[in-house]
């Protein structure tokens, strides 16, 4: 037993996403929220679209940006 997930089906990809918040939208009565990592805007705008044309009634977004340069200080971090 592992506590790991299985990495060969971990990451299922956008249509199959889609695929589990249109089916959990016909299963249940209550409501759907979807979720969405992103860090472009036109990435995370053309799929929240998506997820709200899959049936979601609500989008958790989380945005974020992997500093990879060391030398940037702080305040130009929350300026990206």
């Amino acid at each position: 037993m592992t506590f790991y997930p299985d990495l060969e089906n971990y990451n299922v990809g956008p249509e199959k996403y889609l695929n589990v918040v249109r089916s959990a939208k016909e299963a249940v009565k209550f409501p759907v929220i979807g979720s969405l990592n992103g860090m472009s805007t036109g990435g995370w705008i053309r799929h929240a679209k998506l997820i709200e044309e899959a049936g979601a009634d609500a989008l958790e977004l989380n945005l974020y940006y992997l500093p990879t340069n060391l030398d940037l200080d702080t305040a130009t971090l929350e300026e990206v």
